[in-house]
């Protein structure tokens, strides 16, 4: 079978380690697969992508979609008028685009893995392909209020791909409209070819301490302020003083390095970036910290109960409780309310019962979603939907 693989990125972050741990299983599988990375602006990520698999840099903008300017309709006046003389335009540089840029194979499966414009248009239009998949990583709600041209772009593409059984849920009420194939799979995760680095660890500890770890690309959506407020109130109300570890980068980075340096507790925060060996930072962290307000199912999550890190998480939809559950497997608490997560953490920090206890669930809760287990049900989701 011969897999087209679109995303539009390849930076530092959950959905691009996701993708990567998809790529090594479908060359596993034994299946040819040719990855189409929309931006060729990449980080040093893209270097774990199989060396089976044929990597194509295919600039390919949101803006090149007639569908990111959907929108206009409903927020312009002249939207109405408008839109249809920029789509016209866009259906000819599409064309010449997919002549002169587009291989010409065809494919037995083509997957829009990101789930942005640019990706599911990428599929749905360019991509030459018997069966056509498309992943939907956060809330169908919250794409729709964006734009309704999300649900255009899911009928052309048909088949979905969700991460939660809330986001099931959800995809079925619209499905009254949308009349979609709809399958529900969880994020593997795979750590199995990186070895933890013991030097590493020690020096970890040795220099920060029992620090907090927060993995997050630094952006208006992940809400880091939250928990750096947390932190203040952690140190004046609770007197812990831990240092936290902030790895990721991302556009919110030096206003976010400027508010941490306005609080009282500014130098026990760490913002050290992208970092090649997170499983280091795990296996070191004494409590892991998640902030977002929305997501599908995040990736940092099942990577913490790998490493048997207990976890203080904000109710971000649909996934954390997925993941989590009603507080069995992490404590969850309101998003946006940095005095309820610090009271989480405080609560879970002094008592070494529910510490403990939390550390022992983790690794049976993470096999859930192992590669042995979703590999099965991606298999199953492959040959289901080339029917």
């Amino acid at each position: 079978m011969k897999i087209a693989f679109v995303i539009d990125q390849m930076k530092y972050g959950g959905i691009e380690r996701v993708a990567i741990n998809y790529l090594k299983i479908l060359v596993d599988l034994g299946y040819e697969i040719d990855i189409f990375i929309l931006d060729s602006n990449v980080e040093s990520i893209v270097e774990d992508i199989p060396d089976k698999c044929n990597i194509y840099y295919i600039n390919y903008s949101k803006y090149y979609s007639k569908y990111f300017y959907w929108p206009l309709i409903e927020r312009n006046k002249y939207g109405l008028y408008l839109l249809p003389a920029l789509s016209l335009l866009l259906f000819l540089f599409n064309k010449i685009y997919k002549i002169t840029k587009i291989k010409k194979t065809r494919y037995d499966l083509a997957i829009a893995f990101s789930g942005h414009i640019n990706d599911l248009t990428f599929v749905a239009e360019l991509i030459n392909a018997k069966t056509k998949l498309s992943w939907l990583h956060g809330s169908l709600s919250s794409y729709m209020l964006i734009s309704k041209a999300y649900g255009i772009l899911y009928n052309k593409i048909k088949k979905i791909v969700v991460l939660s059984t809330d986001g099931q849920e959800e995809v079925l009420i619209y499905n009254k409209w949308l009349n979609l194939d709809i399958y529900k799979l969880y994020n593997p995760i795979s750590f199995t070819e990186k070895k933890v680095d013991i030097e590493k660890i020690k020096y970890l500890k040795e220099k920060y301490g029992s620090f907090f770890l927060v993995v997050s690309r630094m952006s208006p959506q992940k809400d880091p302020y939250t928990i750096i407020d947390s932190m203040e109130i952690l140190s004046k109300k609770y007197d812990i003083n831990n240092n936290v570890l902030f790895l990721g980068n991302g556009p919110e980075m030096s206003k976010v390095k400027e508010y941490a340096r306005k609080t009282s507790i500014s130098h026990l925060i760490n913002f050290l970036g992208n970092v090649s060996d997170v499983e280091n930072y795990y296996s070191s962290a004494q409590l892991f910290i998640h902030s977002s307000p929305l997501e599908g199912l995040p990736t940092v999550l099942l990577e913490s109960l790998y490493f048997e890190v207990p976890i203080v998480a904000t109710d971000s939809k649909p996934g954390v409780r997925e993941i989590l559950g009603n507080n069995e497997y992490g404590r969850i608490c309101p998003v946006g309310d940095s005095k309820a997560m610090a009271r989480e953490i405080s609560s879970l920090l002094s008592d070494e019962k529910i510490y403990n206890k939390y550390k022992s669930l983790s690794k049976d809760r993470a096999d859930d979603f192992s590669e042995i287990k979703i590999t099965k049900e991606l298999l199953y989701i492959i040959k289901n939907s080339s029917l």
